[in-house]
């Protein structure tokens, strides 16, 4: 399958190889388009600042946009998937190593939503400032696991999930009814259009940020 291409300025194009073996997280999805070519404008920049921050991507995939956010200077960013999915994330930061700023430490991290180990791990050892998820929330099987992440790993008024996907009838916005029993304490907010690139506004991919106040 053709690698993906995208440009972040007239010195830096990242290349992302697709291979389908790894079914879903082996292809490059819209949603990760519009997030990645939304986070090159200034106004998605002034509201998100990823400088010196640390970021954790769930379901990283091919590892498109935790690599894209890379070159925004972030201090660290962990890419995180299932085992088998690793090996193509390690092939694409390997491909793209000039991408990626030299201010930042990225790392490659397994990590199955159900692990409480492992959630007890990040929780101990990282406080994240921003928790990346790109078409993640299609399956309702795992709703009450990224539930359980999001309570565990975001710090009040200081952890922003930024969360893009594609909006299916079959799910709709299932997911976030999940969050309403725990009262006005989290609060979900859709990006405007000004945020978003102007070539990739649609109606049926969706960027919504969460924060979970005190």
């Amino acid at each position: 399958m053709e690698s993906r291409k995208i440009e972040f300025d007239d010195n830096k194009t990242l290349e992302i190889m697709q291979d389908l073996k790894f079914g879903y997280a082996g292809e490059v999805w819209d949603s990760a388009l519009v997030l990645c070519n939304s986070a090159k404008k200034e106004s998605f920049q002034k509201m998100f600042d990823f400088r010196d921050k640390q970021i954790l991507e769930l379901g990283s995939g091919t590892g498109i946009c935790g690599l894209f956010l890379s070159a925004l200077a972030p201090k660290k960013i962990i890419l995180t998937d299932k085992s088998e999915a690793l090996g193509l994330i390690a092939k694409n930061v390997e491909h793209n190593l000039k991408f990626i700023s030299k201010n930042t430490e990225l790392f490659i991290e397994e990590f199955n939503w159900g692990d409480q180990s492992k959630l007890k791990y990040f929780k101990e050892n990282y406080k994240f400032d921003f928790i990346i998820c790109s078409d993640v929330i299609y399956d309702k099987a795992q709703y009450e696991n990224l539930q359980s992440i999001f309570n565990e790993l975001v710090l009040e008024n200081q952890t922003i999930v930024i969360l893009a996907f594609n909006y299916r009838e079959e799910t709709g916005l299932e997911f976030f009814e999940y969050f309403k029993h725990y009262g006005d304490v989290w609060e979900f907010k859709k990006l405007g259009d000004e945020c978003i690139h102007e070539d990739f506004i649609c109606d049926d991919i969706l960027l919504i940020y969460a924060r979970k106040k005190i």
